[in-house]
């Protein structure tokens, strides 16, 4: 057509069509290009490629996609990131992988997730770490536990707190402990038991105190002294004192 301002020229292969260019192709557009293939379509790049897209880019394919890079693959994004699997992903990685964020990161995983370190594993955290947990939580270690606190560690149980150690469990305590038991306490030992204080030791009992055995062994190296009420009993070293209004003795 020489149709002004529709001038087109139109080339038809009734089969097919072989181009041949010796050296270089160049190829400029005014305007729109489209092309269309109706089976398949294999392109050959001996060397290098570079494409350029001003504004927008979509490319979009209705089965499978394999993408292959012999060397190494580098992606600059210089806005924002949306990608979206409807299905399953998977990620392979060979050797190493180093993941770089400038502030913030959230993984939200709808039910669960099962993670596995072959070696070690290290968290380093600046400033404070959350964990909330919603039902239960379980952890075992197979050797050793360590854990350093720099300075306090708190511990708020709502119900029933439980510890089992099998064999040994070592308290020490660099100052002061203090202990409070709204209602009841009970100590139960097997074996012998061994109390050695430093200073003075005080015993307080609001209502009646018991003490039953098959011998009972009371050494003190100046005095040891019974009050009840206005009655005194001291023993030293060199005597025996009963102070009394009223002193009774059946021998």
């Amino acid at each position: 057509e020489d149709k002004a301002g529709a001038e087109q020229l139109w080339l038809h292969a009734q089969k097919d069509q072989l181009t041949e260019v010796e050296n270089d192709e160049d190829k400029w557009v005014g305007n729109d290009r489209r092309k269309t293939v109706d089976r398949d379509e294999t392109n050959v790049i001996h060397r290098d490629r570079t494409e350029t897209v001003d504004r927008d880019e979509k490319i979009t394919v209705h089965g499978w996609r394999t993408e292959e890079v012999d060397g190494d693959e580098t992606i600059t994004i210089h806005s924002n990131r949306t990608e979206r699997v409807d299905h399953n992903e998977k990620i392979s990685i060979g050797d190493n992988r180093t993941e770089d964020v400038g502030i913030n990161e959230t993984v939200s995983i709808g039910k669960n997730r099962s993670k596995t370190i072959g070696k070690s594993e290290k968290d380093d955290i600046g400033s404070n770490w959350t964990i909330q947990v919603g039902q239960m939580k379980t952890e075992t270690v197979g050797m050793v536990a360590m854990q350093n606190v720099g300075m306090a560690k708190m511990m708020n149980i709502g119900v029933a707190y439980s510890v089992n150690v099998g064999m040994l469990r070592n308290d020490l305590v660099g100052m002061n402990w203090s202990r409070s038991v709204g209602k009841d306490d009970s100590l139960n030992v097997g074996g012998d038991r061994t109390a050695q204080v430093s200073g003075g030791d005080t015993l307080q009992v609001g209502k009646a105190l018991a003490v039953k055995a098959q011998q009972i062994t009371l050494e003190a190296d100046q005095e040891i002294t019974l009050r009840c009420g206005a009655s005194t009993v001291r023993l030293t070293p060199a005597l025996i004192e009963v102070l009394s209004t009223l002193d009774k003795l059946n021998c």
